[in-house]
C-alpha cells in the first residue's frame, strides 16, 4: 500500500488542481444516449440496458484521490438518476 509521502510525490497531483477537477469531470461524464440492439422482433427498439450511473472505482484508488472527486462524482451520480429515461420504439 502507498505511504501518503508516496502520492505527493505521484506527477497527477503535481498538476494544476484546475486540470486535474477538469479531468475529473470529464471521468465522471456520462453518455445520455440509449444504445440500440438489434433485435428479430422489435429491429428499432432502443433499450438503456447498458446505462449506468458513474462508477466509483476511481474512487477506491488513494484517499487523496478519493477526497478530491468525491463531489465530482456525487454530482454526477445525482444528475445521472434525476434525467428522464425515453424510449423510443
Amino acid at each position: 500500500m502507498a505511504k501518503q509521502h508516496e502520492q505527493l510525490d505521484s506527477f497527477f497531483f503535481k498538476l494544476p488542481g484546475e486540470l486535474r477537477n477538469r479531468i475529473y469531470e470529464l471521468v465522471f461524464e456520462h453518455d445520455n444516449e440509449p444504445v440500440n440492439i438489434v433485435d428479430a422482433f422489435y429491429p428499432s427498439l432502443k433499450v438503456l440496458s447498458n446505462a449506468a450511473p458513474p462508477s466509483s472505482a476511481l474512487m477506491r484508488a488513494c484517499r487523496r484521490l478519493c477526497s478530491e472527486c468525491m463531489g465530482f462524482h456525487a454530482v454526477a451520480y445525482r444528475d445521472y438518476w434525476r434525467k428522464d429515461f425515453v424510449i423510443d420504439l
